[in-house]
């Protein structure tokens, strides 16, 4: 049997930044008035300290500009910081120049905090694409965690088999998000909405069945704030996958932590794989 390990990885924003609810919040309504992540971090990383697992936090540059004594935190605890670049915005909605800016500016601010290089990326709503391997060893990365293979979900990315090959020649290792395999069909569990939604039992499930020698999971700080503001007006596709389940995740990301423990699976930061 494959020896298998386990990230943990936090993508830190906050609850009104994330792509769902940009019509409502776009960059220029974001203010520090609606910032409630700490709350719901301080949790989360209070239960990472219980079980003496150690995470990834890809750390959005606009929290991290305003916000550096919590991304010192991070380092302190142990913790591996990397980019989520600076605004959140879609890949895909940059030019060329704006992805690099966004890739160079994220890593500087961060590495102007934590004293010690960022390594790694994640692309906003895992939108990678050629563009963004190519630039990637061009800012100083060695790594990136943006590969969601979904194909059902049309905003995240897509590279091509050539552009991954090339990124690994230069140097540029690729942890994608890992799909579950259930009766012949890909399933996607590893977080967000889908680590909400599915139950725990069948999520253990895959991660043991997985063939893949790393399982990459996700998690955002607003995903255990059930209390944070409604907003109205939202389709009911983007109602279910920002608040359902909310209330309950901090539980049954604990009990997802005491499984993978009692399976003796390893717990890793991302660049402790390189």
């Amino acid at each position: 049997m494959t020896e298998k390990r386990v990230a943990i990885t936090v993508d830190l924003e906050d609850w009104f930044q994330v792509e769902n609810l940009r019509e409502h919040f776009p960059p220029d309504k974001w203010s520090l008035d609606l910032v409630r992540f700490k709350y719901p971090l301080a949790k989360l990383l209070e239960l990472l300290d219980k079980y003496k697992v150690k995470a990834t936090f890809f750390v959005l540059g606009w929290i991290a500009e305003r916000f550096p004594e919590t991304v010192k935190e991070l380092t302190i605890k142990g913790h591996e910081v990397a980019s989520h670049g600076m605004s959140h915005m879609l890949n895909s909605k940059l030019s060329n120049e704006e992805l690099k800016e966004e890739l160079r500016e994220s890593k500087k601010v961060l590495e102007r905090i934590t004293g010690r290089p960022v390594l790694g990326y994640r692309a906003p709503s895992f939108t990678i694409s050629d563009a963004v391997l190519k630039y990637l060893q061009d800012v100083g990365y060695k790594y990136d965690s943006s590969l969601f293979p979904f194909s059902r979900h049309k905003r995240y990315g897509r590279v091509s088999d050539e552009s991954l090959e090339d990124a690994i020649n230069r140097g540029i290792k690729e942890f994608r998000v890992e799909m579950g395999s259930f009766m012949g069909k890909q399933i996607p569990f590893a977080g967000g909405a889908y680590f909400r939604m599915l139950p725990l039992w069948f999520i253990e499930k895959l991660i043991l069945n997985s063939e893949s020698d790393l399982i990459v999971m996700y998690f955002h700080p607003w995903e255990f704030d059930p209390d944070q503001p409604k907003v109205r007006g939202l389709s009911l596709s983007k109602r279910i996958r920002h608040y359902y389940g909310l209330r309950h995740n901090l539980e049954k990301v604990e009990n997802l932590l005491g499984i993978v423990r009692s399976e003796l699976i390893e717990f890793v930061t991302l660049s402790g794989m390189l």
